[in-house]
Protein backbone atom coordinates (compact mmCIF):
# COMPACT_ATOMS: atom_id res chain seq x y z
CA UNK A 1 0.00 0.00 0.00
CA UNK A 2 1.19 3.40 -0.96
CA UNK A 3 2.00 6.17 1.75
CA UNK A 4 1.31 9.43 1.93
CA UNK A 5 4.19 12.17 0.35
CA UNK A 6 4.42 15.52 0.11
CA UNK A 7 4.63 15.92 -3.87
CA UNK A 8 8.35 17.36 -2.87
CA UNK A 9 9.36 13.94 -1.36
CA UNK A 10 7.52 11.85 -4.52
CA UNK A 11 10.20 9.95 -6.54
CA UNK A 12 10.56 10.87 -10.32
CA UNK A 13 9.16 8.12 -12.77
CA UNK A 14 11.03 6.48 -15.05
CA UNK A 15 9.17 5.33 -18.26
CA UNK A 16 9.77 2.04 -17.84
CA UNK A 17 8.47 1.57 -14.42
CA UNK A 18 5.02 3.46 -16.30
CA UNK A 19 1.78 1.62 -15.96
CA UNK A 20 0.10 3.39 -18.24
CA UNK A 21 -3.42 1.11 -17.36
CA UNK A 22 -3.24 1.71 -13.19
CA UNK A 23 -0.98 4.25 -12.71
CA UNK A 24 -2.41 7.49 -11.99
CA UNK A 25 -1.80 10.93 -12.53
CA UNK A 26 -3.27 13.64 -10.17
CA UNK A 27 -4.77 16.70 -10.90
CA UNK A 28 -5.97 19.37 -8.12
CA UNK A 29 -7.72 22.43 -8.22
CA UNK A 30 -8.89 24.75 -5.03
CA UNK A 31 -11.76 22.55 -4.48
CA UNK A 32 -11.17 19.04 -5.12
CA UNK A 33 -8.41 16.44 -6.47
CA UNK A 34 -9.03 14.22 -9.23
CA UNK A 35 -6.81 11.16 -10.73
CA UNK A 36 -6.71 10.16 -14.42
CA UNK A 37 -4.82 7.52 -15.75
CA UNK A 38 -1.80 7.98 -18.50
CA UNK A 39 -4.20 6.22 -21.10
CA UNK A 40 -7.10 8.16 -20.06
CA UNK A 41 -5.35 11.57 -20.46
CA UNK A 42 -4.28 10.16 -24.11
CA UNK A 43 -7.49 8.91 -25.34
CA UNK A 44 -9.47 12.15 -24.48
CA UNK A 45 -6.80 14.71 -25.78
CA UNK A 46 -7.35 17.43 -28.34
CA UNK A 47 -7.67 15.31 -31.79
CA UNK A 48 -10.21 17.12 -33.40
CA UNK A 49 -12.36 19.90 -33.44
CA UNK A 50 -15.66 19.48 -35.86
CA UNK A 51 -16.43 23.36 -35.06
CA UNK A 52 -12.90 24.90 -36.41
CA UNK A 53 -12.98 26.10 -39.92
CA UNK A 54 -10.56 23.67 -41.42
CA UNK A 55 -12.47 20.89 -40.12
CA UNK A 56 -10.08 19.11 -37.92
CA UNK A 57 -6.19 19.94 -35.68
CA UNK A 58 -4.28 17.05 -37.45
CA UNK A 59 -1.00 17.60 -35.34
CA UNK A 60 0.04 19.91 -32.12
CA UNK A 61 3.86 21.48 -31.40
CA UNK A 62 5.57 22.51 -28.80
CA UNK A 63 7.17 25.74 -29.47
CA UNK A 64 8.76 29.16 -28.01
CA UNK A 65 6.93 32.55 -28.60
CA UNK A 66 9.87 33.50 -30.54
CA UNK A 67 9.75 30.66 -33.06
CA UNK A 68 5.57 31.45 -33.45
CA UNK A 69 6.15 34.65 -33.64
CA UNK A 70 8.88 33.44 -36.91
CA UNK A 71 6.30 31.33 -38.54
CA UNK A 72 3.69 34.14 -38.44
CA UNK A 73 5.98 36.90 -40.26
CA UNK A 74 6.74 34.34 -42.80
CA UNK A 75 2.97 32.92 -43.63
CA UNK A 76 4.20 29.68 -42.92
CA UNK A 77 1.69 28.84 -39.54
CA UNK A 78 -0.50 25.57 -40.17
CA UNK A 79 -4.20 26.27 -39.89
CA UNK A 80 -4.50 22.62 -38.50
CA UNK A 81 -1.80 22.73 -36.45
CA UNK A 82 -2.24 23.68 -32.46
CA UNK A 83 0.65 25.01 -31.22
CA UNK A 84 1.78 24.67 -27.69
CA UNK A 85 3.39 28.16 -26.59
CA UNK A 86 6.00 27.42 -24.33
CA UNK A 87 8.00 29.71 -21.57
Amino acid sequence: MATDKKITDLNHIVLSELDSQNDSMVIVNTFESKKITPDELMANRIKSLDTYSHGHIDNMVKITQGEYDALAAAGTVVATTLYVITI
